[in-house]
C-alpha cells in the first residue's frame, strides 16, 4: 500500500522544481493554498534531469517506500519523497510543516490533558509571533489567534493580538478566517488601531510645535515665509517616519 499522506502540486522554472501557483499542500480533505511569493522562496534545487526515469538516482523517487510520505506531483509526474528530507532542502516548507505539525500535536495535548506538550506547542507559537512580526504572513497571524481563542492560550492571545494591531487593516480583513474569530476581538482590534494612529499624530504634532518654536527662535533667516527651515522639518518628519513604521 502506497504511503501518501500529502499532496504537493510543483511545476517547473529554470531547471529548478517549484509549488505553482496552483499548486497546494493536501492534508487529507484540508488544502493549504500557497501564494506565488510564497512559491518562489521554496525553489528546491533539482536538475531537471534528475526526474528522468534513466537516471538510477532519480527512479529512487518514481515508486512510494516504506519512508515516503509525500507524493510531488511535477509536471504530471510522481515522485515520492520524505517530508523530513523536503524540509531540509526547503526552509519555507519546513516552517510550514512545523506549523502543521504543532497544530495537530496542540489538539491532542488539550483532549488528552497533556501538559508539558501543550505548553511546548505555545512557545512555539509564540516564538513564531515573536521572531518577525512585522513579516508573519496574515493567515498565519489568523491561524494563531484562532488557535488562542479555541485553547485558551493566554500568551498567545495577547500577543498575537498586539500582533494584529500594528497589521494593516486591509490586510486583516481580506485575509480568510479574520471574520470568523469572536466579535469581541476584530472589534477591540480596531478600536486599538484608532487608538495608536490617534497616539502617533499626537506625537507628531507635539514634535511640530517644538519645531515651530524652535526655528522661529534659532533659524529665522533659514524660514521659508512661514514654513520650517529644512532642518526642522526634517526632524519632525523623522519623528512621524518613527511613528508610522510602527503602526
Amino acid at each position: 500500500m502506497e504511503s501518501i499522506s500529502t499532496e504537493l502540486v510543483v511545476s517547473k522554472e529554470n531547471g529548478h522544481y517549484t509549488n505553482g501557483d496552483i499548486g497546494g499542500v493536501h492534508m487529507g480533505l484540508e488544502t493549504i493554498e500557497i501564494s506565488r511569493t510564497v512559491a518562489k522562496k521554496s525553489f528546491i534545487p533539482l536538475p531537471i534531469k534528475s526526474i528522468s526515469s534513466t537516471d538510477d538516482r532519480a527512479s529512487t523517487f518514481l515508486q512510494a517506500s516504506d519512508t515516503s510520505d509525500m507524493r510531488l506531483v511535477v509536471d504530471g509526474r510522481p515522485l515520492y519523497v520524505s517530508r523530513v528530507v523536503l524540509s531540509l532542502i526547503s526552509p519555507v516548507f519546513k516552517e510550514d510543516f512545523d506549523t502543521q505539525s504543532r497544530q495537530k500535536m496542540l489538539k491532542l495535548a488539550v483532549e488528552y490533558k497533556v501538559v508539558t506538550l501543550q505548553q511546548r506547542c505555545e512557545h512555539f507559537l509564540l516564538d513564531q509571533l515573536q521572531k518577525n512580526p512585522k513579516k508573519l504572513a496574515p493567515d498565519k497571524l489568523i491561524l494563531y489567534m484562532h488557535l488562542a481563542e479555541t485553547y485558551n492560550l493566554e500568551e498567545v492571545k495577547n500577543l498575537s493580538f498586539d500582533v494584529a494591531t500594528r497589521t494593516s487593516s486591509d490586510l486583516l480583513e481580506n485575509t480568510e478566517g479574520f471574520w470568523n474569530l469572536p466579535h469581541v476581538v476584530t472589534s477591540s482590534l480596531f478600536v486599538q488601531r484608532l487608538k495608536l494612529f490617534e497616539q502617533a499624530g499626537k506625537k507628531i504634532n507635539k514634535k511640530l510645535n517644538e519645531a515651530e518654536t524652535h526655528c522661529s527662535l534659532y533659524h529665522k533667516n533659514e524660514r521659508w515665509g512661514d514654513m520650517l527651515c529644512n532642518k526642522c522639518m526634517a526632524a519632525v518628519g523623522k519623528v512621524a517616519a518613527t511613528e508610522i513604521t510602527q503602526l
